[in-house]
Order: structure tokens, then C-alpha cells, then sequence
């Protein structure tokens, strides 16, 4: 029988003229008036060679646009959008002959206007002599920080004389874009719950291959085949992440290339993306499919994290109290197992937490995996040792996506320097971490989850119950659907 591939999710140019018209409305709302100015991304190239990398575009541009082809030859893919009038017009660079020669055929302009739904089409050469013609009285470029990572933006858009030339405003358009993307609409919400769903399906077959003797590389070589080869994502959000035993406690391992051995743990951190929107999960099993007592005990005490969290979401909740409520449910199971001591406010004051979850509970997830928006423009996020870390300080609003990953994990720096400082040292049990727990690893359970008007939704499809790992690990069916909080 003949292979028939399954249809991949739908991109309509709707969705990216959805965010051009939400975009000029907030201008207008704000009476700014004048042109909306980026540049699209620019081919790689491996080091000091022609060997080019595989072409991801910049987030903004393709928030905007649409268009997915990278700058090169030493041109550039640029766009201006006029506010209030809300015109988009694509500047496509001049390439070539030789060009379709090594590369394939020449887009025309035309067909650039018909695919994208744009208002006009001009080559980049022509960016002076438009502006000098529309005459804006200001261009507005995209410049800021992105303040979940601290990175300031890499792509402004120029061309020769402008700044001589034309009022140009650097600190406007960066926070309006930003608290836009935090805000997904209804098309961007079904394209993450693909993404989410294709993702969802490759851990459930890397969890059901899993054996001990394989490589961590093969862990990561199945999720990678499976969501670019059914989902179509070239793509993944990050370098996975596949830990197994002591690793585990590795927050971001990525060598992933040791041999997986029987009663060990697995953490896998996997996401594919799929038309620069990611996914981010994580699932933790033990790796011949088993869980021993003293796993079901650490597991179970992330997932009791996990979902005191998803009962807890709702809009106008504080993240900042729901990465406490996480880390002190978490918290709780390990002080029933023994393995902390004391209150729960001596160990906040002692900061003993941190020492098994030194992240955070989440962050927010769009086009990027880490995505803008956690901590506004303006706003810090906490020093305290247990929240320094945290990607989002918001309180929640209908339309937000984010992460949900507690975690438990034992990792050696953060104790042995614990076990020598006499304020921490009292509240910990080294001899049963040392005895029994010392090469665990750590256990991650990551969902992404959309904010809803009384609740949440879950688009993750992974197997989280105990039972239910098991049992998708001896070959049992899943079923893929997300699941529902309503929390009044």
C-alpha cells in the first residue's frame, strides 16, 4: 500500500494579518502615526564556510509577515506597516541569476503579494526612494530587551541616512509587539495545540522504545524523526534535553550520549516547533518501564506539584504564588519521605527549597520557547534566592500560554555546598540523600497550558499518572486529547 502522509496544520495568511491589524489598532488607539519598520532574519553560515544552516525566521518579522525565506546574497527581507492606514508592504531582496542555479526559482513579486496577502511587494534596493516618497513622520524600529533572557533585539531595520533623515523612534514599538505576543489569538492557539499534539505523540513513541542499553542519542533521534517526519517540524524549540540517572539533575544536559542503564530514571525535555510556534514538555519514567517505591515517591510528589498548579489557574492568579504553591507541595512529599526537616516557613527562611527546584515554575511559550513577556518592561523580578529565577511574574489573563514544570531534583553542587552551611545543613537528611538518593537524577514534569475564562487547558498529551506511564510503556494505547480545569 502506497505511503499517504498526514495533512500538515494549515497556515493561512489570515492569522499574520490578524496581528497586523491588531498591531495598527493599538497605534491608533495611542494616535501614532507613521511606519512600522523590520528586517527579516539572514542566513547562517557554518564558522568561516559556505556550509549554511538550516533557516529559522526571526520571530517578530514572521509574527508580521508571514514570510519564512532568509535575507542573503547580501540583501535583506524587509517590511514596513503604516499606522493608522495599516498598509503592509514586503521589500524582498534583488537576487541574482545564478541564484536559481544553485538555489531554484526566482519568486516574482507578484507572487509574494498573493501568497502572503500583503498590499504591495518592492525590491530592498528600493526602501530609501519608498520612504522618501510616503514621507512618514516617524519610523518606528524595533529595539528593546527581552527580559525573560536579558538579550536586547538583534535585527533593527535601517537603511543609509535614515537617522539623519527621519524622525525615528527606538523605544515605542518593542513593548506594544511584546504585549501583543503575550496575547495569543484563536488561530495562534490552534496552531500550538498542534504543535503541542505532534510533540505529545513523539514522547509517547520515544517513552514505548525505550530500553536500557540504548544511547541517549537514541531517545533524541526518535523524537526528532517522529515530529519532523508526521508533524512536519523541521524545527525544535530548543536542543533536546534527554537525561537519564544522574544527568537528570543537569538542568539543561544536552550532551545526551551515554548508555541508559536498567533502574535508572529518564528526563526528557523535547519540543518540536511548527511554523516558528513552539512546544516545550517534559516527561520523566523510569527507563525499563517500572517504577521502584523510591521513584513513585519523588514522581509523585512533582506531579502533586503539578496539579495543585493546573487547580489553581485561573484568570488574575498571581504566578509568583503559584510557583510557591508548586514548590511547597513539592516541598511537602519530601518532607513525608524524610528527607527534609522542619516547617514550612523555617525551610522557605533557610531557602531549603531552591535546593530541589532551583527554577521556576514556568514561563510563558509562543514563538519562542522562553517567549517575551514574563516580566514586563519596567518591572523586576525578585531577589529572593526561591523566585530570582522565575520567567514570569504576571498575574494570568485569558489568552495566555505557559509553561507548568515542577520539578525534584538532586543535584550535587547545590547539596554538598548545603550540607556545609550549618543553616541549611539542619533541615536536610544527608544520610538517607547520600544513601538512597545521591545518583537519583530528578524528575521534571512540563505541560503547556492555555488560560481560559474559568480555568485552564491543557494542550500536553503525555501520560502523567503512574498507571498510565506504565501501561503506555507495556504497549497500551493512547489517546490524545487535552484536558480541562475549571477553577471558579
Amino acid at each position: 500500500m502506497a505511503f499517504v502522509p498526514e495533512p500538515l496544520w494549515p497556515i493561512s495568511a489570515a492569522m499574520f494579518a490578524e496581528q497586523r491589524r491588531r498591531l495598527t489598532k493599538t497605534f491608533a488607539e495611542k494616535a501614532l502615526k507613521g511606519v512600522i519598520f523590520l528586517q527579516g532574519g539572514e542566513q547562517q553560515y557554518q564558522d568561516n564556510t559556505d556550509m549554511g544552516k538550516v533557516f529559522r525566521q526571526e520571530s517578530f518579522f514572521y509574527y508580521l509577515t508571514g514570510s519564512a525565506d532568509p535575507g542573503d546574497y547580501g540583501d535583506r527581507y524587509l517590511c514596513t506597516l503604516q499606522v493608522p492606514e495599516g498598509k503592509m508592504t514586503l521589500f524582498v531582496p534583488r537576487l541574482p541569476p545564478s541564484f536559481a542555479v544553485w538555489m531554484g526559482r526566482i519568486k516574482p513579486l507578484e507572487e509574494y503579494k498573493t501568497t502572503l496577502e500583503v498590499d504591495d511587494v518592492c525590491y530592498s534596493d528600493t526602501v530609501a526612494d519608498w520612504m522618501a516618497k510616503t514621507a512618514p513622520p516617524t519610523i518606528f524600529v524595533l529595539k528593546g530587551v527581552n527580559t525573560d533572557s536579558d538579550v536586547a533585539t538583534k535585527l533593527t531595520a535601517e537603511f543609509p541616512e535614515m537617522n539623519k533623515k527621519y524622525n525615528v523612534d527606538a523605544t515605542t514599538l518593542h513593548p506594544i509587539l511584546v504585549e501583543q505576543r503575550v496575547r495569543k489569538t484563536a488561530t495562534e492557539l490552534d496552531l500550538m495545540r498542534y504543535a503541542n499534539r505532534v510533540s505529545s505523540r513523539a514522547h509517547v513513541e520515544v517513552m514505548k522504545s525505550c530500553k536500557s542499553g540504548m544511547s541517549q542519542r537514541h531517545l533524541e533521534s526518535l523524537f526528532l524523526h517522529n515530529v519532523y517526519f508526521h508533524g512536519g517540524c523541521r524545527h525544535t524549540s530548543y536542543t533536546c534535553i534527554c537525561a537519564t540517572g544522574s544527568d537528570a539533575a543537569v538542568l539543561h544536559y544536552i550532551e545526551n550520549n551515554k548508555v541508559i542503564l536498567d533502574g535508572q530514571m529518564t528526563l526528557l525535555d523535547m519540543g518540536g516547533e511548527y511554523a516558528c510556534y513552539a512546544s516545550d514538555i517534559t516527561c520523566a519514567y523510569p527507563v525499563n518501564g517500572k517504577f521502584t517505591e523510591k521513584q513513585r515517591l519523588i514522581y509523585q510528589g512533582v506531579l502533586n506539584a503539578q496539579r495543585a498548579v493546573f487547580r489553581a489557574i485561573k484568570p488574575g492568579a498571581c504566578w509568583i504564588e503559584l510557583h510557591k504553591l508548586a514548590m511547597r507541595t513539592a516541598t511537602d512529599q519530601l518532607r513525608e519521605i524524610g528527607i527534609v526537616r522542619g516547617t514550612w516557613e523555617e525551610l522557605c527562611a533557610a531557602q531549603i527549597p531552591y535546593l530541589f527546584q532551583p527554577h521556576g515554575l514556568g514561563h510563558m511559550l509562543g514563538m519562542d520557547v522562553h517567549d517575551v513577556g514574563g516580566i514586563p518592561e519596567g518591572k523586576e523580578r525578585p531577589q529572593e534566592e526561591m523566585l530570582k529565577k522565575l520567567r514570569n511574574i504576571r498575574l494570568l489573563e485569558v489568552g495566555f500560554v505557559v509553561t507548568v514544570e515542577p520539578g525534584i531534583y538532586f543535584n550535587h553542587v547545590l547539596l554538598e555546598s548545603a550540607f556545609k552551611d550549618p543553616n541549611k545543613s539542619k533541615y536536610l537528611n544527608e544520610a538517607l540523600i547520600r544513601a538512597e538518593y545521591w545518583n537519583f537524577g530528578g524528575v521534571r514534569i512540563e505541560d503547556n497550558i492555555i488560560v481560559t475564562a474559568n480555568g485552564c487547558e491543557n494542550m500536553t498529551c503525555c501520560p502523567r499518572d503512574i498507571d498510565d506511564v506504565e501501561a503506555t510503556m507495556a504497549g497500551q494505547p493512547r489517546f490524545f486529547t487535552n484536558t480541562y480545569y475549571v477553577n471558579e
